[in-house]
């Protein structure tokens, strides 16, 4: 096959990402863990049918996933490994039951529509919402995915010199969590729904949630006022323009003390190159899922003006987000 065409197949496929989904789902990789194991008692311990496991289990040999001795017995590759490893986040993203394999359902479902009229069917945030199970997966997806990111922006000496930094949409605490244990001087605020807010003292424990205020609210209406550091962390790209300013305005409309500031962490649509495929695959989940997208440094600017803040600076991180530095006009 010519090498265009070969490639052409590869960005085609379609079977290979759904094989996986199922092979997490099933709990295989899990199964599987560092052993090298009988197809037979793998069909037994998953309670599948073992035909049917044989075939996917061959297909993912072939992809390099698992390897398979001629006796029969399954072991996970470099390229499996992470599937099973311990604290790693693939199996919330890719589990088809959970909040991952909800909101690629709705991305497959709802693609052409968004792309034919520029609007997304159905309100994504209120079928979460209304299913206790789906929003508990969803809350935990957010939560392993703030490992990519959390202990980099942390670092950061943007911190420094803060006393009260308040987390809009900050989730069950995990930025927090990295900032009070970085900065032991810190106290913070965390601004979120009633399910995460709940699930905070989890993610912070006792001694943290000593130095942590919870506040049940809605980040489009009025914030707590007396922050040092008022922080939006993959909260603006989830919204179209006319909300994410909205939100913008009441962080600047708290962030009244002497030098505070309103910190936006997002990737930036004109970053690094190396970053490119994923931020571009990212502002088309937002598009499709949630109306909202990723922003250039410009789109950043005019966003900030609106609420008439001005970005100071935009600090790169280890990871593929910046740290956008807002200040009052």
């Amino acid at each position: 096959m010519h090498e265009a065409t070969t490639e052409l197949a590869g960005l085609a496929d379609l079977v290979t990402p759904l094989a996986l989904r199922a092979a997490v789902t099933l709990g295989l990789p899990a199964a599987i863990g560092s052993r090298s194991v009988a197809l037979g008692a793998l069909a037994d311990e998953l309670a599948v049918d073992p035909p049917a496991l044989r075939r996917l289990v061959g297909f993912l040999a072939a992809r390099g996933v698992v390897a398979v001795d001629p006796a029969g017995t399954v072991r996970l590759t470099a390229i499996g490994a992470p599937l099973a490893a311990a604290g790693s986040d693939w199996s919330t993203r890719l589990d088809w039951t959970g909040a991952g394999g909800y909101l690629d359902r709705r991305f497959a479902d709802g693609m052409l529509a968004v792309l034919r009229t520029g609007r997304r069917p159905g309100d994504p945030w209120a079928e979460i919402a209304a299913d206790p199970a789906l929003a508990t997966s969803f809350d935990l997806l957010m939560t392993t995915r703030a490992a990519e990111w959390v202990p980099a922006v942390a670092g950061l000496d943007v911190w420094a010199g803060a006393r009260r930094v308040v987390d809009v949409g900050g989730g069950r605490g995990h930025l927090l969590a990295a900032l009070l244990t970085r900065w032991p001087d810190l106290r913070g605020v965390l601004v979120e729904r009633p399910r995460p807010a709940a699930a905070a003292a989890d993610t912070l424990g006792p001694e943290l949630a000593r130095r942590v205020d919870v506040v049940v609210g809605d980040f489009r209406e009025a914030l707590p006022p007396g922050g040092d550091r008022y922080v939006l962390a993959h909260v603006l790209h989830d919204w179209d323009d006319d909300t994410a300013a909205t939100v913008l305005r009441r962080a600047a409309d708290a962030a009244t003390a002497p030098g505070a500031r309103v910190l936006v962490v997002e990737r930036l649509l004109d970053g690094p190159p190396g970053h490119r495929r994923e931020v571009t695959h990212q502002d088309l989940r937002m598009l499709v899922l949630f109306g909202g997208h990723e922003r250039t440094h410009a789109e950043f600017t005019a966003l900030a003006a609106t609420a008439g803040l001005r970005v100071c600076a935009a600090l790169p991180t280890s990871s593929s987000r910046h740290v956008l530095v807002l200040q009052s006009c």
